[in-house]
C-alpha cells in the first residue's frame, strides 16, 4: 500500500494459515489500522516522524531503529498479520476491533 498525501483507515480481516506480510509505504499522511482483537498482529514502523497510538492491548518494543508494536496474541508459531511501515511525517494509530 502506498500513500503520498493523505488520511485513511485500512480494516484486516483474519490472516490465513501463517504469516501474511504488508508493506505500507506513507509519505504525509495520517493512517488507521485496524485489527481482529482476537488475531495475532506484529507491526513494525520505521524510524521516522510519525507518532503511533496503540492504545491497550499492544506489547511495544525496539528493534534497531525501528518500533515494534505485537498484540497481545501475538505468536509467530500461528497465523498472523506482519505489518511494516515506512512513514515520513503523520499519525498511525493501531485499533482492534
Amino acid at each position: 500500500l502506498e500513500s503520498g498525501v493523505s488520511a485513511g483507515t485500512v480494516t484486516f480481516g483474519r490472516p490465513d494459515d501463517d504469516a501474511r506480510r504488508v508493506d505500507i509505504e506513507a509519505g504525509v499522511s495520517g493512517i488507521v489500522l485496524r485489527f481482529p482483537r482476537d488475531e495475532g498482529v506484529r507491526v513494525t514502523v520505521s524510524e521516522g516522524l510519525s507518532g503511533v497510538e496503540s492504545g491497550a492491548g499492544w506489547i511495544k518494543s525496539r528493534e534497531g531503529g525501528s518500533r515494534v508494536y505485537e498484540s497481545e496474541r501475538f505468536s509467530s508459531d500461528s497465523a498472523y498479520w506482519d505489518v511494516y511501515i515506512e512513514s515520513g511525517i503523520g499519525g498511525i494509530t493501531l485499533q482492534y476491533y
